[in-house]
């Protein structure tokens, strides 16, 4: 129908297994569906059958926290699985695999082909088939064959694209279909439109994370300032030698600002060394998926920022320094 399309995945829902989604498609989707540009992979099994009926496969997630192996019985509900939505026991399923954690939201799904979708709701009398209805079978827990199971409705479609350059005119295409009401989603855009939404704690944050380095800095140049009361004689000694008071300027000068290089270098190096202990702790557990490497141009201006801030902050110690007298640093009451 639309020949800007590569491929198309359909996608039921209504369904939960221990308030876990059941997404019901095909076993392309496999090899499709991507994770910041990653393809799945199965940690344990295989993907289900697309002839098989009552197979399913679970994400990391579902795995890890219901403590699932492979070749158990799983019986989901119909529903968000309240209290009172029905279990669809009369017709359980069989684990045949576990994703990989990806960090993304097929972690949390439970992934089931269509046709076992629609077997699923036999005998409920909701659903329709190509030209048969599911409450013309007989008794319910009958399992209908394959080929009766070719489902005319779906709740969404993954769309692929020949080329991503094509994406708005495929939406537009889409959502002018004749007789077809669709909407066409982009999760990049809705994802941008959701981060801007929340723009405000994001800013606010930044402004807590600008008091702590500020608060950190002006902690240094207090200790720095306390420590030259004890280092007088020494930067004495220094101009009786000869050091000019340029000299000693740019001694502390340069020292401050080595002990704010330090400290920067010092914490990027254990934000990545925590980022890599934590990534598959985070992708695991909470669904987060980090990276690895250069900081964004937003972390760079950022950066750029803090090493400003550590010129300014170690100009005042310096001063300091300069400003102490040769006669102050020699005061007999000094020396002892």
């Amino acid at each position: 129908v639309l020949p800007l399309v590569n491929w198309a995945l359909p996608i039921q829902l209504g369904d939960s297994y221990q308030g876990f989604p059941v997404w019901g498609t095909e076993a392309e989707f496999f090899q499709r569906f991507q994770v910041h540009g990653q393809a799945l992979g199965f940690k344990e099994g295989q993907a289900f059958d697309s002839n098989g009926l009552y197979q399913v496969v679970l994400g990391a997630e579902v795995a890890r926290r219901l403590n699932h192996k492979l070749g158990d019985a799983l019986v989901v509900t119909h529903g968000s699985g309240q209290a009172l939505d029905k279990s669809h026991d009369d017709a359980p399923f069989t684990l045949v695999g576990i994703l990989q954690p990806t960090g993304g939201s097929v972690d949390r799904a439970v992934l089931v082909s269509v046709s076992s979708y629609e077997a699923l709701h036999h005998g409920w009398g909701v659903g329709e088939f190509q030209g048969l209805r599911l409450g013309s079978f007989s008794g319910a827990g009958q399992k209908p064959s394959f080929k009766d199971l070719q489902p005319r409705e779906y709740t969404a479609v993954l769309v692929g694209l020949h080329s991503r350059a094509q994406v708005f005119s495929a939406r537009r295409a889409i959502e002018q279909l004749p007789g077809a009401p669709l909407t066409a989603v982009l999760p990049g855009v809705a994802l941008d439109d959701l981060w801007r939404s929340l723009s405000l704690v994001e800013d606010t944050l930044l402004i807590i994370g600008f008091a702590v380095a500020t608060t950190g800095m002006l902690s240094v140049v207090a200790v720095m300032l306390v420590a030259l009361g004890a280092r007088r004689r020494e930067l004495s000694i220094l101009r009786a030698l000869g050091a000019s008071p340029s000299a000693v300027f740019g001694l502390l000068y340069l020292e401050a600002v080595v002990l704010g290089l330090a400290g920067l270098l010092l914490g990027f190096a254990l934000q990545q060394a925590g980022l890599f202990l934590a990534s598959a702790w985070l992708r695991e557990s909470f669904g987060l998926s980090v990276s690895l490497g250069l900081p964004s141009a937003q972390g760079l201006m950022m950066l750029a920022g803090l090493l400003l801030g550590v010129f300014v902050a170690a100009f005042i110690p310096a001063l300091r320094a300069y400003r102490l007298s040769l006669a102050d640093g020699l005061n007999p009451a000094q020396l002892h």
